[in-house]
């Protein structure tokens, strides 16, 4: 084999292996995507403006109304009180409500706020701080406000802090207290503390009912980030993307060995987990993969490096894949700027690999797809029916001002025409964030193509072997 070329067995065993994740087709046309139902109807849609887009003009118009009809029936599915989408009601409720608004914005900083708000009241009322001072009223004093703190009660902290402020206590004259804090100073400070005052306006709108049901919406969409609940989800998740990544590993091994099973090649095959790509190769890594699940790989003789042969990305989930296409080929473009007469040290799991420049470069993505060295491997069962529609491109086309809108005017009982989407299908064409849900079923398509289960892979070769 030449670092240019696949063994033929191993190619002849990548054709004939199944692709249980292949993505179906798209309808024909508008009509037979209407009646395949919203979300095909909404990716036939997508994939029609974005070739249109590719192709430096307009979209048929029946396409444009296609897509208007199926994202509204996508935000009125999704505000169902049944079994519709809680993330985006709680959207829609926050940009149609401004005290909603404004607790959503406050409970995003109030982790930064507690640490400014804990530091403040630490700097002059710590426990171990307190001891060292002098027995007085002052010290009594202050005593309660670290308490406070811990309890997260910045009502009764602030009311505290104004009261002390207006009188505050002084120290007595002696030599341990020398390093006691300025009170006069630092009580009007933190009583005035900006922290402190969101923390207690977020507090306030927690008696309104907007935020109560806004606060139950979230608790509906999954786990919170931080909460001991998203760590075990993240636990099991990782758990089983090692487990996929293990017998993908384990499946690579075995090819490993039926085809150092043919003549010549007795030893040459080996596999590599977890390769980093070297900090000394040229190119963008901004959102560029740099981790290499798994790699088959080659030794050829008399040569000082390793040809790859097979680089796998291993997914748990083959929907996964789809957002993942991007910066897998911007990793593969980036590998493929090897120096072709060099040779490159990847660190990997059992330590340094030298790879050769020549094989690297035959990486380089063509203008879809991966190239035939590169593919996803996943080891959970192929779906009955794949999602047409991306739930990431989903969300970003709710996220959409127009959409919010379309949805207060539901929520509110106004009467809400197709026609106000409209924003949201020029945005399309504009709006950089936007690009992914355009051609979110071509990435599925390409990615799925390349995924295939790598025991299947193994069963393939076995029989040609």
């Amino acid at each position: 084999m030449t670092p240019d070329c696949l063994p033929p067995l191993l190619l002849e065993a990548l054709r004939a292996a199944p692709r249980p994740y292949r993505m179906p087709p798209l309808p024909a046309d508008v009509r037979a995507a209407r009646e395949a139902g919203v979300d095909a109807a909404l990716a036939f849609a997508l994939e029609q403006a974005c070739m249109a887009a590719d192709a430096g003009r307009a979209a048929p118009q029946a396409v444009r109304e296609l897509f208007l009809w199926a994202l509204a029936e996508v935000i009125r599915t999704a505000l169902r009180a049944e079994g519709g989408d809680p993330a985006f009601q709680a959207q829609a409720l926050r940009a149609r409500t401004p005290d909603v608004e404004t607790y959503a914005a406050l409970q995003a900083q109030a982790k930064a706020d507690t640490r400014a708000v804990r530091a403040a009241v630490s700097a002059i009322a710590h426990p171990a701080r307190l001891e060292r001072l002098p027995p007085s009223a002052a010290r009594e004093a202050l005593r309660p406000l670290y308490g406070l703190v811990q309890a997260g009660d910045w009502a009764a902290l602030a009311h505290a802090a104004q009261s002390l402020a207006q009188h505050p206590p002084a120290w007595p004259d002696a030599p341990d207290a020398r390093d006691a804090p300025d009170l006069a100073a630092a009580l009007p400070a933190l009583a005035a503390l900006p922290a402190l005052q969101r923390l207690r306006q977020g507090v306030a709108l927690l008696a309104l009912d907007s935020v109560q049901r806004y606060r139950a919406l979230c608790g509906q969409r999954g786990p919170q980030a931080g909460s001991q609940a998203a760590a075990a989800t993240g636990r099991a998740a990782a758990r089983l993307g090692a487990a996929a990544e293990d017998a993908t590993v384990q499946a690579f091994g075995e090819v490993a060995t039926l085809l150092n099973r043919q003549p010549g090649e007795a030893g040459a095959y080996s596999v590599a987990q977890g390769l980093h790509t070297p900090g000394s190769l040229a190119g963008d890594v901004q959102g560029a993969k740099d981790e290499w699940d798994v790699a088959l790989l080659r030794a050829a003789p008399g040569a000082d490096a390793l040809d790859v042969v097979l680089l796998a990305e291993v997914k748990a989930c083959a929907a996964a894949a789809t957002t993942d296409l991007p910066r897998l080929r911007r990793g593969l473009r980036r590998l493929a700027l090897a120096a072709e007469d060099q040779r490159h040290a990847f660190a990997g799991a059992a330590g340094e690999v030298w790879l050769s420049g020549r094989s690297l470069r035959q990486l380089q993505p063509p203008p879809a797809g991966l190239p035939p060295r590169a593919l996803y491997c996943c080891t959970a069962p192929a779906e009955a029916a794949p999602r047409w529609l991306d739930a990431a491109a989903k969300a970003v086309l709710l996220a959409e001002p127009a959409s919010l809108g379309f949805a207060a005017a539901l929520s509110s009982g106004a009467q809400a025409h197709e026609q106000a989407l409209a924003p949201a299908w020029e945005a399309l064409f504009t709006v950089p964030r936007l690009r992914t849900a355009l051609a979110q079923y071509g990435l599925a398509r390409d990615a799925r193509e390349a995924m295939l289960h790598p025991r299947d892979l193994l069963a393939a070769l076995a029989e040609r072997a």
